[in-house]
């Protein structure tokens, strides 16, 4: 009897653990999700910026 509940205990513990290591993975994988489409953002802003001509004879302004 008592190395059927320690069984029993042990297998709830392992259920338990392997329950809130699901668990995060689901939450890393929706932060993953986040990351890459800010990744992909950032690279097409990166991209449009740089089709941008720079203007190098723009007059500065200047304080006298």
């Amino acid at each position: 009897m008592n190395t059927n509940e320690s069984l029993i205990r042990e297998r709830d513990f392992y259920k338990s653990k392997v329950e809130d290591l699901e668990n995060k993975v689901k939450e890393l994988s929706t932060e993953h999700a986040y990351i890459q489409k800010q990744n992909e953002d950032f690279r097409l802003k990166l991209k449009q910026a740089n089709s941008r001509p720079f203007n190098r004879f723009k007059k500065s302004f200047r304080r006298h």
